[in-house]
């Protein structure tokens, strides 16, 4: 028992993985991140623990070298050929199936991606979903607070690792930007529109820059460096930020 956790510790430390929830629009589920984001997209087709079933019985038939290689598609059309030794993902089944020579967009040892099964499935299994902590929210090293000061409930946010520039640099925009501005700058994201937003603190002279894929953030005047951050990312944080302050019919999705 004592090697079980060694090795399900070890495996999570290999890989960097953090189990919490994402949002996509109105709907929040169990996901988790790791260094390979292949990984997590194949992971998180398995959103339920029922789902994850079908999974865990095809990878314990590979606990014997003497079995052939078994492949699963998933319903996003990704392939996992999974052998004794061996599973090697592909983010589109047609890749390989197309063309048998097409090598593999990830691999890993298979003893791994089953310790990688077994803690997902303790994660979906779980009933703590309020409790989970957003999953993009802990890669920024972001984090929510509120306090009250003369009775008035005051929202902020802090980096929770203040030498993580990014980080420091978000909390900083949040803080001093009036919610009608974050709310507009989801709204540009959402139509794809590039855009420059500056913070409405002239303490805070950071300018925020919009693009399809990436965004970036940069103090004008001390002319620091440019901080990037995936946007579909930063519309993530902008949104669950907006539920966090109830601004609006943000306050409607906050999940219950």
């Amino acid at each position: 028992m004592k090697n079980n956790k060694i090795a399900q510790m070890d495996v999570i430390s290999k890989y960097k993985i953090l189990f919490g929830k994402r949002r996509v629009h109105r709907t929040q589920f169990k996901a988790m991140s790791s260094a390979l984001p292949i990984l997590d997209g194949f992971m998180v087709e398995f959103r339920s623990f029922h789902q994850s079933e079908s999974l865990f019985n095809i990878i314990n038939l590979h606990n014997l070298p003497n079995k052939e290689e078994t492949h699963y598609v998933t319903q996003g059309m990704m392939l996992a050929r999974i052998s004794y030794e061996q599973t090697f993902f592909y983010q589109e089944d047609a890749h390989f199936y197309e063309n048998k020579e097409c090598k593999p967009d990830l691999i890993l040892p298979t003893k791994d991606f089953k310790e990688i099964i077994l803690e997902w499935r303790k994660h979906l299994q779980r009933n703590l979903f309020l409790e989970d902590k957003n999953l993009t929210l802990m890669k920024n090293h972001l984090d929510f607070f509120y306090e009250y000061k003369n009775d008035i409930k005051i929202y902020f946010v802090k980096s929770i690792q203040p030498s993580y520039q990014l980080s420091q640099s978000l909390a900083i925009f949040l803080n001093n930007t009036q919610p009608e501005k974050l709310y507009e700058i989801i709204q540009y994201i959402e139509m794809g529109i590039e855009t420059v937003f500056e913070s409405t603190d002239s303490d805070h002279q950071l300018t925020l820059t919009i693009s399809k894929r990436y965004s970036s953030i940069q103090n004008i005047y001390q002319k620091e460096d440019v901080y990037n951050i995936f946007t579909y990312q930063l519309s993530e944080i902008l949104r669950e930020w907006l539920i966090h302050i109830d601004y609006g019919h943000f306050g409607k999705l906050r999940f219950t």
